[in-house]
């Protein structure tokens, strides 16, 4: 075989020294990578792959040429594959040879994909499968330069053809969110990507859809604003033929931050270039003013028709609402048809005598399932191997399907029967809003994007595996550990400088949630516990799922016999739960409490497990003084906790327990305001006294180093917010004003929180208006809000 060196020829790479077959890779004449030769075993490559099995040994012109003579040498074997990629064939063809030296631990996207389309062009993913699970986790870790905003489009073709499901739905959930503008036309550089068919048209479909719908939120309060006396007003205090000074206010209020936001006139979806995560930051900064409260002349309170909280809530309710984009194409792309690579025709006897897509659909990452798929008379399996349209070992024979070009089918040419509604033809655009640019190129997506996230957990019962030893809770599975970490993320997001995968994983948090109660088997799921429990340092409304809760695991009523606590390990998510349904624990709640608390003390108690002392570890407070809280609406309370002995522990804790005591007692006390007091009842003065006092000795214990382990100072938010609620004795001493300003700085982790900052505003509300009886739960409910104090 001659070594090919003849003038101008590729640079030769030498797979195998023995090889009888050259593959002249790429263009060497107008393409920006010249062209290389890779010297193979015609043998090896047949093996690896179908289509070049009958490449090279059917009767097409990439067989091996005969001689021209009985006496002349054969010719050298030289093989044009001048649409291949020479980078992903080297590593596709070095994998083949085993040369697995050449092989990277890690690969960029743009390098995973091009590899990805070439094994599905020749009918070899599977043979990549030692190296996908490093792969797909090292995703982000390396970084991609020149991919001009296409590395999600790409990570969605990715994950598509290795038959990552989780990963494709999240992928094409992230796009959805983060998408700039439309992704149909030349802009927006798609046109040569290979894609799933229609997946493309399905995210632009449900971006325009939350687009329209969160800009109809505003034309809707825009019509309400301009009635005059047609129909129902906006305004509360309204009358027949009355002023319109408060409908003003607020329409140009709105009009004017719009206006700033470029968003003024309401522009129409296809003028949007902004993304759903963009638009939704944009929004919820929105400053809307209103008449407010009546001043030393009278008048009416107008801070009640402030729409703001009404349109952040339609907002939120809008994206929680999305649905998502990747599933239903996801299943529909496993027909024959679908599952056939664009991208260039093979020859032509190869399309038509081709071995049909194998019925199997597998993945070493993703449980099984059973899913009848159109166009297959078999049961499609979720297993081991490499979803490729290939043949797979012990695969089942699919059914006889008319064969399909391998063409790729351009975004401008679908189908009609995939169109979805949205993309028809529409009228012609408007004009665009003031500081909006139409027609210029721009990137659907910022080139940085953090990449190495965890997919999303779909919840699986029958699959879920126990932790292992060492679970910070028993019972723990893996699709519980993700939910956590993504509740973590709630924890710590900063509403100073959110996170833009902040939404992405609020609402990926509330769906896993909800299909683990779905999934409800008799016992407490410790795993929903988190999610919903780190809503509450975003301010986000709980009481609901609380209840959703109650009624799935049977809490409602009496627990006397209750089959859930013969479980030991449901204690600890119980009195989780009854800890968040303590009232006054959570403000701003529709129903003050549910009882829960109460009710398993009971329980425990009949079952003679009913412990007199004890710390309940969220609060660090002792189970009796919970007790006591448990009733504190009622008259006696204040009395219970005035008497209340009281437990050994360390001298912070002692001092939060004191803290907790005298805050009870003045919270008690507001909500039983107007029931007047027992004159042997210790002044209000007085105890916002001893509760200050007991403050400031527990923020003085953090600089000791003897109780550096303790956390006793997270629990100060309760004890803090009833000593800043008495208005009128903390302007009768300043000085405790100071001491409580001072503790709220130093011993306050979660300040930067959404939570923190609602109660920091209504706190200092209060304070400016010396307002003695400003109701807080009132206030949280008119913010949409319930705001956690434990």
């Amino acid at each position: 075989m001659s070594p090919l060196k003849e003038t101008g020829s590729p640079e030769l790479t030498e797979l195998d020294p023995r090889g009888d077959v050259v593959f002249v890779v790429g263009s060497a004449a107008g393409e920006d990578t010249p062209a290389r030769s890779f010297r193979a075993c015609s043998r090896t490559m047949a093996r690896v792959s179908p289509v070049f099995d009958r490449m090279l040994n059917g009767k097409f012109t990439e067989a091996k040429p005969a001689a021209s003579g009985s006496g002349d040498a054969a010719a050298d074997w030289v093989v044009q594959l001048r649409d291949d990629k020479p980078d992903a064939f080297a590593l596709f063809a070095s994998i083949a040879h085993a040369q697995y030296r050449c092989v990277p631990r890690s690969l960029t996207i743009d390098k995973f994909y091009d590899l990805t389309v070439l094994t599905h062009y020749y009918d070899a993913t599977p043979m990549l499968t030692p190296w996908l699970q490093g792969w797909i986790s090292g995703i982000g870790e390396v970084p991609d330069v020149g991919s001009e905003g296409l590395l999600m489009p790409k990570l969605l073709w990715i994950s598509w053809e290795l038959g990552h499901k989780q990963l494709f739905e999240s992928t094409a959930r992230r796009m959805v969110m983060e998408c700039q503008g439309s992704m149909i036309g030349e802009d927006a550089g798609l046109e040569e990507l290979s894609m799933p068919p229609d997946i493309i048209e399905r995210i632009n479909a449900i971006r325009s859809q939350t687009i329209q719908s969160i800009m109809d939120v505003f034309r809707d309060l825009y019509e309400k604003l301009v009635t005059v006396d047609e129909g129902p007003r906006w305004c509360l205090h309204a009358s027949y033929m009355g002023p319109h000074r408060c409908e003003s206010m607020i329409l140009g209020s709105m009009t004017f931050c719009l206006t700033r936001a470029g968003l003024w006139p309401i522009p129409e979806t296809s003028d949007v270039d902004d993304s759903v995560v963009m638009l939704y930051s944009t929004l919820m900064n929105l400053v809307i003013h209103d008449i407010g409260r009546p001043g030393e002349k009278g008048g009416v309170d107008h801070s009640e028709c402030n729409p703001r909280a009404f349109l952040m809530g339609q907002i939120k309710d809008i994206l929680a609402e999305v649905p998502s984009p990747g599933l239903q194409v996801y299943l529909r792309c496993q027909t024959p048809e679908s599952r056939t690579m664009p991208g260039r025709d093979p020859p032509p006897d190869v399309l038509l005598s081709s071995p049909a897509p194998a019925a199997s659909r597998t993945s070493p990452l993703e449980p099984e399932v059973g899913i009848q798929c159109e166009g297959y008379n078999v049961v499609l399996r979720w297993d081991t191997g490499i979803a490729s349209r290939g043949r797979l070992t012990g695969a089942p024979t699919p059914a006889d399907a008319p064969p399909a070009k391998r063409r790729r089918t351009t975004l401008s040419s679908r189908s009609s029967s995939g169109e979805h509604p949205s993309e028809k033809d529409s009228d012609p655009k408007p004009a665009a809003p003031p500081g909006r640019e139409k027609g210029r190129s721009r990137e659907l997506f910022p080139r940085q994007i953090p990449l190495a996230l965890p997919p999303n957990p779909e919840p699986s019962p029958q699959h879920s595996e126990p932790s292992q030893a060492g679970s910070p809770w028993p019972g723990q599975t893996e699709e519980d550990r993700h939910l956590y970490e993504q509740s973590t993320h709630l924890y710590v997001s900063s509403p100073a400088n959110p996170s833009s995968l902040f939404e992405e994983y609020y609402l990926r948090g509330l769906h896993l949630f909800r299909k683990q109660l779905e999934s409800y088997d008799g016992t407490v799921n410790v795993g929903v516990i988190p999610n919903p429990l780190m809503k509450l340092f975003q301010s986000a409304p709980w009481s609901v799922h609380l209840e959703l809760m109650t009624t799935v695991y049977g809490l409602g009523g009496s627990l006397h016999g209750s089959a859930i606590l013969d479980n030991p390990d449901a204690c600890f998510p119980l009195e989780l739960m009854a800890v968040m349904d303590m009232p006054t624990f959570v403000r701003g709640r529709s129903t003050m409490t549910l009882g829960i608390w109460h009710r398993l003390r009971q329980a425990q108690e009949s079952r003679h497990e009913k412990a007199e002392g004890g710390i309940e570890v969220i609060t660090s407070l002792p189970r009796s003084l919970l007790d006591i809280f448990s009733s504190i609406q009622d008259e006696s309370s204040e009395d219970a906790l005035l008497s209340w002995p009281g437990e050994l522990g360390e001298i912070p804790q002692i001092h939060l327990w004191e803290a907790y005591r005298f805050a009870g007692a003045l919270t008690g006390r507001r909500l039983r305001r107007g029931l007047g007091l027992s004159s042997l009842a210790p002044s209000t003065e007085l105890l916002v006294g001893r509760l200050v006092a007991a403050i400031d000795a527990l923020c003085d214990t953090r600089t000791r180093p003897e109780y550096d382990h303790l956390l006793t100072t997270n629990s100060l938010l309760y004890p803090y917010v009833a000593a800043r609620l008495e208005v009128a004795t903390l302007q009768r001493r300043p000085s405790w004003m100071e001491v409580l300003r001072r503790a709220v700085d130093i011993c306050q982790p979660y300040g930067r929180s959404a939570n923190a900052c609602n109660i920091a505003e209504m706190l200092d509300e209060a304070w400016k208006a010396g307002d003695d009886d400003y109701d807080i739960d009132e206030h949280a409910r008119r913010r949409n809000v319930e705001i956690a104090l434990f």
